[in-house]
């Protein structure tokens, strides 16, 4: 296995261990278009365990735009999703 894919797994792992134990909660509403529909968490910045718990909870439609287009660096600058994505849209 190369080390993307286990970054990629570790950081999967690390996002259902904390929704388990509550130390994360998943929201009901996807958090760039609002729509109320089955949740994923994207990892905006790396797959780095530092940041495996550094993302966004969006519905499926927004996490494939998002995954099609490089971020902004400006967008990096921002700790509040919420606030990240006013700049995105």
């Amino acid at each position: 296995m190369n080390r993307k894919f286990l970054q990629k797994r570790n950081a999967r792992s690390t996002v259902q261990y904390a929704l388990q134990t509550s130390k994360l909660k998943r929201p009901s509403l996807c958090e760039r278009c609002g729509l109320a529909l089955d949740l994923e968490f994207h990892h905006w910045h790396s797959y780095d365990k530092n940041n495996y718990l550094t993302g966004w909870w969006l519905c499926k439609n927004c996490h494939r735009e998002i995954e099609k287009q490089e971020l902004p660096e400006q967008l990096l600058l921002f700790p509040d999703p919420i606030d990240r994505l006013k700049l995105w849209n």
